[in-house]
């Protein structure tokens, strides 16, 4: 179903700073001393996807904007994937994103992806190592696939250093109900 979406998601989603959902105040993906983001920090809520930057500003990377394309995402058409970010050391050969991917309270997917070798696999615009810095508008297309169910996707994104630090956390829900 997400398979496909999630490697190159991770690179551009996960790897800096794809996708889940968590109630504010939810403490249960939150590791390391991060606080959860109340209510008025939810940075983009539609009727149909959101996405939340749950890391601490002790992460390495911070998600400043994440735009997808079209909006709202449609089951088997190409989704564009579009993110601002910054890194506050370089992003090495080793870091990785552990991904959980459910519809509705089913787990669909639980893994753990290299950042690095993702990027090289999917061919992605920006490839390791990551140098420390500002990255504006760095997009990558998917195909969604069209088998989607009309349910809530919620994808949960938390990346580590190859020295195991907190990279990042990304929290993003999918509705994909009618």
């Amino acid at each position: 179903m997400l398979v496909s979406l999630t490697p190159v998601v991770l690179f551009y989603l996960g790897a800096f700073l794809g996708f889940a959902h968590a109630s504010p105040g939810t403490k249960s993906y939150l590791r390391n001393g991060q606080q959860p983001l109340e209510d008025s920090q939810v940075v983009h809520s539609l009727a149909s996807w959101e996405w939340q930057d749950c890391g601490s500003p002790d992460d390495v990377g911070h998600i400043d904007r994440l735009v997808i394309s079209p909006d709202p995402p449609q089951p088997g058409h190409d989704l564009t994937v579009s993110v601002d970010f910054t890194v506050d050391e370089d992003i090495v050969d080793g870091a990785e994103v552990d991904v959980q991917v459910k519809a509705g309270l089913l787990k669909i997917l639980t893994q753990t992806f290299d950042i690095c070798e993702e990027a090289e696999v999917n061919n992605a615009e920006l490839q390791c190592p990551v140098k420390k810095g500002s990255y504006k508008n760095i997009s990558q297309v998917v195909a969604l696939p069209k088998e989607i169910p009309p349910a809530i996707i919620n994808v949960d994104v938390q990346g580590y250093t190859v020295d195991d630090d907190d990279l990042m956390c990304l929290k993003i829900v999918l509705n994909f109900r009618k």
